[in-house]
């Protein structure tokens, strides 16, 4: 009985944390919540991912692969979806320097990302 409330009780958690996060118009607020990291996005569905980050700059399709691309300014991350039933999720998350193409840190670049996305 404890293995089914472990199961159950954290995605309801989730949908009460979810519906804290509205704004008086009814619409979730990106604007408010603290920066994503990137090992939060693992796993994460299509739906998921852009209730995170919202709509990706690019979305790239390679076999059974999607590269969905989000620009934070001076880097770029790419979180590479692959499919699990009827969807895809997330398997990894990469993040590089606009610049030279060097490799940088996805959960500073995923602040960006979040950062460039918000209301000023």
């Amino acid at each position: 009985m404890p293995s089914v409330l472990f199961r159950v009780l954290p995605p309801l958690l989730g949908l009460l944390l979810l519906g804290a996060c509205q704004t008086t118009g009814g619409q979730a607020s990106l604007s408010n919540r603290p920066a994503v990291r990137a090992d939060e996005l693992m796993g994460r569905d299509t739906v998921g991912l852009m209730g995170a980050l919202g709509e990706p700059k690019r979305v790239r399709k390679e076999a059974q692969a999607q590269i969905w691309q989000y620009d934070g300014g001076s880097c770029v991350v790419d979180v590479f979806l692959y499919p699990d039933g009827p969807t895809h999720r997330v398997a990894y998350v990469e993040a590089r320097n606009t610049v030279n193409g060097d490799k940088s840190d996805a959960t500073r670049c995923l602040g960006q990302v979040q950062s460039a996305t918000r209301p000023s």
